[in-house]
């Protein structure tokens, strides 16, 4: 099972060597993380790849539906990227659950810039595989 703290994580593994080293943190029904775009997660000079920020916003949200006590896996995912991240520049990723149904869980996230620019925002269902 893949919890919280699973050491091995690409998004977050604290014992990954090229984990992205995401640390969220819960508060009043959201989760937060502040990621450094670094020059290696880049797809055109100077901008953090689309795929990156797709795990960003997947991470967070996954995040956010374990802070529920349960672990969901992916189903579905929708990002929009409204402009470019670019690397070099801290980007704080938020997500939080919007909906429950039984075993389906529809979760919220968005990437932005420290000045509140909206970058990425994504939409997710997510469906439940075991109790974290």
């Amino acid at each position: 099972m893949q919890a919280k703290g699973y050491s091995g994580c690409f998004a977050c593994g604290q014992d990954n060597p090229r984990s992205l080293g995401l640390d969220f943190v819960p508060a009043d029904g959201t989760v937060t993380a502040a990621w450094m775009g670094a020059d290696w997660c880049q797809g055109y000079p100077g901008v953090v790849h689309g795929g990156i920020l797709c795990t960003l916003l997947d991470e967070g949200m996954a995040r956010a539906v374990q802070e529920l006590g349960v672990i969901g896996v992916t189903a579905k995912m929708e990002v929009w990227f409204r402009k470019p991240a670019p690397t070099g520049m801290e980007l704080v990723i938020s997500a939080w659950v919007e909906d429950r149904r039984g075993r389906r869980i529809m979760a919220r996230g968005e990437i932005r810039d420290r000045q509140g620019q909206l970058l990425a925002e994504g939409r997710a269902l997510f469906i439940v595989r075991d109790e974290a």
